[in-house]
């Protein structure tokens, strides 16, 4: 018998661990990532794309369950423990980038097949002003504001990442 309960447990013990591990990567984007390039850069931005590009080199993404980090060549720039990853279906006929000069969506804008988006909350529920766009093949992480005026959101800049 007490052999029994002990395979019990054990058996009990790795499907937990399996279906844990299954849970942990979901949505096949978790990862280390590095700064490849800038893909979109808010009209509204003091910077260019030749100074962005050149402050972002170096720049490491570490997007794990417990864990949304970007570290910079210096310093860590941004770090949220225990992140809370909600997947949103992307509307083409959204206009998410709405400085007055520019209305385009994201797939106009980057060019790919874009299959969802990832807003990133704090384990609060707080939001982060910081979005993941998946396609089949690439991951691009995103800073987005809130328009306070009327409640829609824009982009302020868009990197491709690459999987180290």
């Amino acid at each position: 018998m007490k052999k029994i309960m002990t395979i019990a447990v054990c058996l009990f013990m790795l499907f937990s661990l399996i279906a844990c591990s299954n849970k942990k990567n979901e949505y096949g984007f978790f990862g280390t990532y590095a700064f490849e390039e800038l893909s979109y850069l808010s009209l509204a931005s003091s910077s260019t794309k030749d100074y962005f590009e050149e402050g972002m080199a170096g720049t490491k993404y570490k997007i794990e369950d417990n864990q949304f980090k970007i570290e910079d060549a210096d310093t860590t720039t941004v770090e949220i423990e225990s992140p809370k990853y909600v997947r949103e279906e992307v509307s083409p006929n959204k206009n998410i980038l709405s400085n007055e000069a520019e209305l385009s969506n994201v797939q106009s804008i980057l060019g790919e097949e874009i299959q969802y988006q990832i807003k990133i909350y704090k384990e609060n529920g707080s939001k982060t002003n910081w979005m993941l766009y998946v396609s089949s093949d690439a991951l691009w992480v995103a800073t987005y504001f809130d328009n306070t005026a009327d409640g829609s959101e824009y982009i302020s800049n868009i990197v491709k990442v690459s999987k180290q």
